[in-house]
Order: C-alpha cells, then sequence, then structure tokens
C-alpha cells in the first residue's frame, strides 16, 4: 500500500516537471514588423511585447504549431517576428481565420497555428499594429490582391 502511493507521488512529480518544461516561457519580449518582402521590414512598424501572456501567445503559437506536408511555395508574408533568436514569417490577415507560419532558416516547411492561439495572435497584432491590422500600405508588395 505505501509503495503505491510512493510511486504515485513519484509519477505526480515527474508529470508536474514535465508540465513546467512544455509550458514554460523563456523569453523577455517578442518583436514583430510589417513585411515588405521576404528580407525587407517595413519601416517603422516594429511592434513590440513584453508581457509574459502576451509572449506566451508567441511562444504557444510555434511550440503547439502543426508542420504541414510537403514544400511551400508561397507569396511574401504580411508580418515576421523574433522569438528565441530565431526570425519567423507570419502569415495573418484578418479575412482568413487561419494563421500560418514559416522559419526564415527553413522556408521550405509552413506551420499552421491552432485556433485558438491563431484568434489571440491576430488580437495582439490587431492591438499593436499602428497602421491597421492587415490594411494595405503604399507600396506593400505583401499586400497585393488584399480586398
Amino acid at each position: 500500500m505505501r509503495k503505491g502511493w510512493i510511486w504515485g507521488l513519484v509519477v505526480l512529480i515527474a508529470l508536474a516537471a514535465i508540465g513546467m518544461y512544455v509550458f514554460r516561457i523563456t523569453e523577455d519580449e517578442v518583436v514583430a514588423s510589417r513585411m515588405l518582402d521576404f528580407e525587407q521590414v517595413e519601416p517603422d512598424t516594429e511592434m513590440i511585447w513584453n508581457s509574459k501572456d502576451d509572449i506566451r501567445v508567441f511562444e504557444y503559437a510555434v511550440r503547439f504549431a502543426k508542420k504541414n506536408r510537403g514544400v511551400v511555395d508561397i507569396s511574401a508574408p504580411p508580418y515576421s517576428f523574433k522569438l528565441h533568436g530565431e526570425t519567423y514569417l507570419l502569415y495573418a490577415l484578418p479575412k482568413y481565420d487561419v494563421v500560418q507560419f514559416i522559419n526564415a532558416k527553413a522556408s521550405g516547411t509552413l506551420y499552421t497555428v491552432g485556433k485558438s492561439s491563431a484568434k489571440k495572435l491576430k488580437a495582439l497584432l490587431t492591438e499593436a499594429d499602428k497602421i491597421g491590422f492587415g490594411v494595405p500600405t503604399p507600396g506593400s508588395k505583401a499586400y497585393i490582391g488584399y480586398e
């Protein structure tokens, strides 16, 4: 009987440690920008989040995103963001429910963000984007065809 309680306690502690590792937040800030092209940031569009809750949205979006099969051939992204020293190209527009991203170093793989995280990401972008989330700007190649 006593061994059962001890094993149960060990398993509970191990699960708690795993949970703390998986759901940890290690960054102090996330920086996002509007993009004109794959490698060209639109001037004066930097958005910075310092709140742990806001950073958690980006961390969980990246950590728990679904990897899409195949190689991607996609247009320039509307946004990019930096997290853990990596740059991600973010495809988020108000007229679409789906939010996707590509790691800039491995641009052949597209990841789809879960619905809950996508909604939260779009809310953060809406709040922080001074120009207006999804609003085309003069000369922006990223928004060709946006209506």
